[in-house]
């Protein structure tokens, strides 16, 4: 099993404390493509076609499903970088 990086448990625990479980929840899908897209499992989001391509391909979500539900404006407009140069949305 892959060990979690700290910067990725002390971000949890960030957005933990400035939304609870409700954020949580809320952004699961999210922060589950953060940790894929760390881990290079699936294309950057600067990356956006070949992301949404990806997407398309391996789950049963549409191309409006996929652009259209917040999911791109969510993701990119929270990431950020850490301090070791990769991306976050912590």
């Amino acid at each position: 099993m892959e060990e979690v990086k700290e910067y990725e448990v002390d971000g949890l625990i960030q957005t933990m404390k400035e939304s609870g479980i409700k954020g949580i929840m809320k952004y699961t899908d999210v922060l589950v493509l953060n940790h894929m897209m760390e881990r290079s499992w699936i294309p950057n989001i600067n990356e956006r076609d070949k992301l949404i391509k990806t997407l398309k391909e391996n789950t049963d979500m549409g191309y409006g499903e996929i652009t259209h539900s917040g999911l791109f404006s969510s993701v990119s407009g929270e990431l950020s970088l850490n301090s070791n140069g990769s991306e976050s949305i912590f």
